[in-house]
């Protein structure tokens, strides 16, 4: 109950000082501000609810891929991805890490409070990243499960922690890119072909 009520008082002392920045003008300490709180309670509220509906879509769509190839299967509803190699099987376990929650809230509170574009493209965004991260996990989960089935058990770290992150990682900054930087080079030109 103690921690509810803070989390609830943070909140809104997060709204209040969101009221502040937006009135003063203040748009750089208005994203900043806004996208951290954002993430902040998304993180919280996505301990005890959305972690195990993200694990168990996640395990699904790596399945999908897993039964299109018949290189390993998926138990969805238990978060396990099952690698055969060598009439041997190997587990995997798709928890918090895998999940992708963690870069979907930091996405969705980039968007939600970046500036440059009006609320129906940072909603229409917000969609397509989302969409974007849960394609990028699957593509790294089903690179490691590969590995697992064509490598064993000894290719995990390796597959897991450093070229799956890897490939995951260069996934995410390209989606960045595209998103926040060309999109406020294109959002510029348009403004100033508009003042021309």
């Amino acid at each position: 109950m103690l921690m509810k009520t803070i989390i609830l008082i943070v909140m809104l002392l997060w709204v209040y000082s969101l009221s502040v920045f937006k009135r003063a003008k203040l748009d750089a300490f208005y994203f900043l501000m806004g996208s951290l709180g954002l993430f902040i309670i998304l993180v919280l509220w996505s301990k005890p609810y959305a972690v195990w509906l993200f694990s168990t879509i996640m395990t699904w769509g790596v399945g999908l891929v897993g039964d299109f190839f018949s290189t390993f299967s998926t138990l969805p509803l238990g978060h396990v991805i099952q690698v055969l190699y060598h009439e041997r099987i190997i587990l995997m376990n798709v928890d918090y890490e895998c999940s992708g929650i963690v870069e979907t809230a930091a996405f969705v509170s980039l968007i939600s409070f970046y500036p440059v574009f009006k609320v129906q493209q940072r909603l229409w965004l917000a969609l397509a990243g989302v969409a974007f991260i849960f394609i990028a996990n699957i593509l790294r989960l089903t690179f490691v499960s590969t590995s697992l089935h064509l490598f064993g058990s000894d290719s995990f770290f390796l597959a897991h922690s450093i070229l799956g992150r890897l490939l995951f990682y260069v996934l995410m900054l390209t989606f960045y890119f595209t998103i926040f930087t060309r999109g406020q080079l294109i959002q510029v030109a348009s403004q100033n072909r508009e003042t021309v």
